[in-house]
Order: C-alpha cells, then structure tokens, then sequence
C-alpha cells in the first residue's frame, strides 16, 4: 500500500478498517443512497428537458406530441424528485423503515408511467401522420381519376374504364368474374 501523504496513526487506522472490514456495509450502504439521489436529479433533469421540449412542439402546432411530451416529463419530474428524496433521506439516516419503501415505490411507479407515456408518444403521432397520409392519398386519387375521364385521356374511348370489357384487360381471359 502506498502511504505517501497519511500520517501514520491514519494509516493504520485505515489499515485496520480496511483489515477488519467493519464499515463496509455503511459504505455501501451510503453509496447506495447517493446512487439514489443522483439518479433522481438525472430524472429531474430528464423530466424538465421533456417538459421544454413538449412546449417547444405544442409551439411548432404539433399539440400530440407536445401534449405527449409535456406529461412523460412531469412525470419523470416526479419520479425523479422521488428518488431524490429517498436517496436524501437514506444519506441523512433518517430512520423511517415505512416511509421509505412506499417512496421507493411511488418513484418506481411514476417512473414506469412516464416510461409508457413515452412509448405512446413515440408511437401515436406517427400513427396518426400515417392515417392522415392516407386520406391525403385517397383523395388524390378520386380528383386524379374524375380529371382523366374528364379530359378523356384514360384510354378508353368515348366511355370509362368500367366500359372495356373483361377480355380485353391483359389476363382477363383468366378472370371469372
């Protein structure tokens, strides 16, 4: 062991502590705590970047996705001011064996919630752009089909397609209907 810079009677306090291995469970115990606490702040950091980018979509006029995005960061607020709290608790000793528990899983909870309020808002708008899509293309084809009759250049003459009849149509001689 290097001890350059440890007075001696702290070295071999040290020694001992480390020999004995006597404060090993409150370390541990501490580092989980902190774990906590930082994990929570993430989450709050997390959430607030959720919250201001939902705004900045309600603000472009995407109202889903901001709506979306504005829930899963209040909840990941919560979840993380949550853990945070628990994590603060822990390091502080405070000794409140039923309150403690029931803030782990009230983070636990809210965080899997803001997790699926994500999910659906990953998922939703897309949906829905794809069914607007869709709509957009149907109607295309309903003006594009009534301007070619129209204009008489959908090949037929002096009629609609719904006038060539079946075994004229490439394949139509197979057609049973």
């Amino acid at each position: 062991m290097n001890n350059a810079g440890l007075a001696g009677d702290l070295l071999n306090k040290v020694e001992a502590n480390v020999n004995k291995g006597e404060n090993y469970v409150k370390i541990s115990k501490n580092f989980e705590e902190a774990a906590k606490g930082i994990g929570g702040l993430a989450g709050i950091a997390a959430g607030a970047y959720g919250i201001f980018d939902g705004v900045q979509a309600i603000r472009r006029g995407d109202n889903l996705s901001g709506g979306f995005s504005i829930t899963a960061g209040s909840l990941g607020v919560l979840a993380g001011t949550a853990s945070a709290a628990e994590g603060t608790l822990g390091l502080l000793g405070a000794n409140l064996p039923r309150f403690l528990p029931a803030l782990a899983g009230t983070a636990g909870v809210l965080g899997f919630l803001g997790a699926g309020v994500a999910v659906l808002g990953a998922l939703i708008p897309g949906l829905v752009k794809e069914g607007q899509q869709q709509a957009q293309q149907d109607s295309f084809g309903t003006v594009l089909g009534e301007a070619i009759e129209r204009y008489g250049i959908d090949g037929v003459k002096d009629g609609t397609i719904a006038d060539i009849p079946t075994k004229d149509w490439p394949g139509g001689e197979t057609w049973t209907s």
